[in-house]
């Protein structure tokens, strides 16, 4: 029985040292300071899926919510077009899924690759003016955070970063 209470109390502390998963917060998947080759003087309405929650027993996940409130926020920080506006109202619509998320399940440095579809169409109309595919990927060490599960999520918000900055700079390179 005392070998039983050993093993519990030492498996419930190293639980607790590994702590619990987080998603990616949308404000550190934001990308700061994009330059832009051009700026469009239309607006667009944006969704994301392909994402996932993240369950607390589980890996840090990139949410459809948090990808999308960090692109939009790119895009008016960059003005790359004149506003992000409802569907009805916009006169482009920019869908992104998450294609692929591909983690490490442990280790010292952790590298998430992210793999993104964009797609811009004209309002009124289905087909594409422009689809690509976007991969990027991004290392977090134990310099940068000691415990494993926050050190993922550090590299899943580098990652998704690094993505939206590349899909912006595409954007902006347009001639719409």
């Amino acid at each position: 029985m005392t070998r039983f209470l050993v093993v519990l109390i030492i498996g419930a502390s190293l639980l607790l040292l590994a702590g619990c998963a987080t998603g990616a917060k949308m404000v550190n998947m934001t990308p700061a300071n994009l330059s832009v080759t051009s700026q469009h003087p239309y607006s667009v309405s944006t969704a994301v899926s392909g994402g996932e929650d993240t369950s607390a027993l589980a890996q840090s996940k990139i949410s459809d919510e948090a990808f999308r409130g960090a692109l939009e926020a790119a895009i008016r920080d960059s003005r790359v077009f004149s506003g992000v506006v409802s569907i009805d109202g916009a006169d482009y619509h920019l869908q992104v899924v998450i294609t692929n998320l591909g983690q490490p399940v442990a280790g010292f440095n952790m590298t998430v690759t992210i793999t993104t579809h964009w797609k811009l169409t004209q309002r009124g109309s289905s087909q594409p003016i422009w689809q690509d595919f976007i991969a990027t990927k991004h290392t977090a060490t134990v310099g940068d955070q000691v415990l494993g599960v926050e050190r993922l999520r550090l590299a899943n918000e580098g990652a998704a970063r690094k993505n939206i900055e590349e899909g912006i700079r595409r954007l902006s390179a347009l001639s719409l």
